[in-house]
């Protein structure tokens, strides 16, 4: 009588153990992808690094053609802060390049090309500012280099006591001087035909017999002067007389290249987490229908062992009541062991049905779910935790640099007009004022071979303030911070500090930020600003990346201003 339920038990154990196992390896399946999920995710944030520090490389270059390329440290060692610089940040994005190569999702075969490609792009790249580098040497600058050999042939030709017409040579020179200030190989042809004149010049003044032998020499050191000459339009021509041309154009057109390679694995690395995140979801869509089907399966079960229990029951209840008391009475109820393991089903179709609905939540972008944690047992909803904390952070670190660099690119935009200092300090200054919510800042600038910091703007409630105010470099807040080089961070406002002036009246800052201003180790001024409100730990990230902008800025404009003036001082 018994041997049926026995059968029936037997099932219900093969059926459950069946279950459990192909859930089991759905649910390593779902570990799986949740794993490859978090390492694109990774792979994505080490891809805009490398692109963030090759842009970094890319200022470094443009940095050192502006400012480094001639200078005498440069020329004799090979040494420069911006050449150097530049180095680094190759190498620091090689072995960025390196780590993505090892991450599983980027080692498809066509992430295996695209990341061999940007290797490449970087070697060229490389190749060709250190090209630019050697040929710079070589060309050199005033007494080194070529320069300085093609200075020592001239000087030669302008003190020898030949009876040679000084004019040749001073045109001879001006061409010489337009060519290296304007780049331009229209110069280069009036050079050679104003060496050639001066040449037949020479040649005849020896054929008339006038000091003939200093005159042959006069002719070698002149001729020196030439081909030195044609070997620095060399050197410029495949370095490139613009950015269109020459090595500097191949770093142009490699730098896009680039661009090109981290889009194209930026683009697949996307593509293959939307994937993941639809496969994540289809697992958990089977996950609950093989739930389903277990309840449906233990519902089932559960008649069957119930209803034929009692069934097996009322007919030993009759035997004993004809008596017929050899009947075993040995039966065992298996519905409260039913019954818990429907409770089970219950909850983990409740608990998957919870865990898609936050895997779909998070495929939407909707971080803000809560998610639940039974146990410290709770792997997957562990998992799903920590994976939702770290979407979210780098949700919040991606708001706040697409903040910075929004920021920084409006900043930029003002920064490359070509404007003198003051009109410049009262656009940033404005700009800065509204974009950090700060209610009044003030710019100071240093005045040339003095201790003096002058005011060059000053706004308050998006108002100039038309104030003429200098100070001394080791007085108040903003001489401190010209002296120590590091921001200023104070959320008690000092009472003696300046009430804020508006139409509704008097009121004190609640935060003060000063920020020097400083490019290449180099102190420009002091940015002031106060708020009725504390800066956020990003606010000042950027308002430091600002200051090295804008201070690169003034200093290059400082530099346009001085050439300027060498000019007007040459030409008087």
């Amino acid at each position: 009588m018994f041997h049926g339920f026995n059968r029936i038990a037997r099932s219900k154990v093969y059926i459950a153990a069946i279950l459990c196992i192909s859930i089991g390896g759905i649910v390593v399946a779902l570990f799986f992808l949740i794993n490859q999920l978090k390492q694109s995710y990774q792979a994505s944030t080490t891809i805009e690094e490398v692109l963030t520090k090759i842009g970094e490389a890319r200022r470094a270059e443009k940095d050192f053609l502006l400012k480094d390329f001639n200078s005498e440290v440069f020329i004799r060692t090979g040494k420069s802060t911006f050449f150097d610089k530049n180095q680094q940040i190759l190498q620091e994005s090689d072995s960025l390049i390196k780590i993505l190569q090892k991450i599983s999702v980027c080692q498809s075969e066509k992430n295996e090309l695209a990341l061999v490609a940007l290797q490449q792009d970087l070697a060229r790249y490389n190749t060709a500012f250190e090209t630019v580098g050697k040929l710079y040497r070589e060309r050199g600058f005033n007494d080194m280099g070529l320069e300085g050999q093609m200075r020592v042939a001239v000087y030669f030709v302008e003190e020898a006591n030949f009876p040679t017409d000084k004019t040749d040579l001073l045109l001879l020179r001006r061409e010489e001087k337009d060519f290296f200030l304007r780049k331009d190989k229209h110069y280069v042809k009036t050079f050679a035909y104003q060496l050639n004149k001066f040449q037949n010049k020479i040649d005849s003044i020896i054929a008339g017999g006038k000091s003939p032998e200093i005159g042959d020499h006069v002719k070698a050191a002149l001729e020196t002067y030439g081909v030195v000459f044609f070997k620095i339009v060399e050197i410029e021509k495949r370095v490139g007389l613009d950015e269109n041309e020459g090595l500097r154009k191949e770093m142009n057109l490699t730098y896009q290249k680039i661009q090109t390679d981290i889009a194209t694995i930026n683009s697949d690395l996307n593509q293959y987490a939307h994937t993941a995140i639809r496969w994540i979801v289809g697992i958990l869509i089977l996950l609950i229908a093989l739930s389903i089907i277990g309840l449906a399966v233990s519902s089932y079960l559960f008649k069957r062992l119930v209803v034929t229990p009692i069934q097996e029951l009322t007919t030993i209840t009759q035997h004993i009541a004809e008596g017929n008391i050899d009947t075993s009475l040995a039966i065992s109820l298996h519905h409260n062991s039913l019954n818990k393991l429907l409770a089970g089903f219950s909850k983990v179709v409740d608990r998957l049905q919870q865990t898609s609905q936050h895997l779909t939540e998070i495929s939407e972008g909707k971080l803000e779910t809560d998610i639940v944690v039974a146990s410290s047992k709770d792997k997957l909803n562990n998992s799903l935790l920590h994976l939702t904390r770290q979407l979210r952070l780098l949700k919040e670190e991606e708001t706040r640099q697409n903040w910075i660099n929004v920021g920084y690119a409006r900043i930029a935009e003002i920064l490359q007009r070509n404007a003198e200092i003051t009109v410049i300090s009262h656009e940033v200054l404005r700009e800065l004022i509204q974009y950090v919510r700060a209610c009044q800042g003030a710019i100071f600038v240093e005045l040339p071979d003095t201790d003096i910091l002058e005011m060059k703007a000053c706004i308050a409630f998006d108002k100039k303030k038309y104030i003429q105010k200098q100070i001394d470099k080791s007085f108040g807040l903003v001489g401190q911070c010209w002296k120590e080089g590091e921001y200023i961070y104070m959320k008690e406002v000092p009472q003696d500090y300046p009430a804020i002036t508006s139409g509704l009246g008097d009121a004190t800052p609640r935060s003060i930020l000063l920020v020097p201003l400083i490019a290449n180790h180099t102190k420009e001024g002091v940015l002031e600003l106060a708020s009725f409100h504390y800066f956020e730990p990003h606010e000042i990230q950027f308002l430091e990346k600002v200051g090295q902008s804008i201070a690169a800025t003034f200093a290059h404009l400082k530099m346009v201003e001085a050439l300027h003036q060498r000019k007007n001082y040459a030409s008087l």
